[in-house]
């Protein structure tokens, strides 16, 4: 348990020198928030960094749960693996730039699942997703050095985006409960309601 604990303390990167705004861990953003836009509350780092670490966290453990506790499908396996590619992009307390690219994968796999479900059953939550998420690809490949002074840190960094993203998988794996029917059911379910 001391291990635990010493490895724990070790890698909370409170200390870290790679806290910068190109550094898209949720303690790179909470740290340059707090020094540059609320510095009164730089003594309270740690509890800031608890809650966006877990953030994203939680979000990924709501899909998780849910999915976890329906019968196993390969659709489920992939919305999973969807859910968690965020999570290793603002988890570690370094996570630079070229960590960006795997996010790439995960948003094309959402767009496709978003536009199947416009497809198959257009609901006007699916046209918010697919805004949803094309605001994040644009936020996300945006560079930072486009961003002024006053949103560098709010706005420049991509963990917003990350989280963004995050949100909107649970959102909509949480409002579209057809996807983990085997497909003979489902595809009768969908053609019931479209009639």
């Amino acid at each position: 348990a001391a291990a635990f604990i010493q490895k724990l303390a070790a890698i909370s990167g409170q200390s870290n020198p790679y806290l910068w705004i190109g550094n898209h861990s949720s303690m790179s953003f909470v740290s340059g928030l707090l020094q540059n836009a609320y510095p009164q509350w730089f003594p309270d780092l740690a509890t800031f960094w608890m809650v966006f670490t877990l953030a994203p966290v939680l979000i990924w453990a709501a899909v998780a749960v849910f999915f976890l506790i329906r019968p196993y499908s390969e659709r489920m396996a992939l919305f999973i693996f969807m859910i968690s590619i965020p999570v290793m992009d603002v988890l570690p307390t370094v996570s630079h730039d070229y960590k960006l690219v795997i996010l790439f994968a995960d948003i094309a796999l959402f767009l496709a699942f978003t536009l199947r479900n416009i497809t198959e059953k257009p609901a006007f939550s699916h046209f918010i997703q697919l805004l949803g998420t094309f605001v994040v690809l644009l936020a996300i490949s945006k560079s930072y050095v486009f961003f002024g002074p006053a949103q560098y840190y709010l706005l420049a960094n991509k963990y917003l985006y990350i989280l963004l993203l995050e949100v909107l998988m649970l959102w909509s794996f949480l409002s579209n409960r057809h996807y983990d029917l085997p497909e003979p059911i489902r595809a009768q379910e969908i053609h019931q309601a479209n009639s």
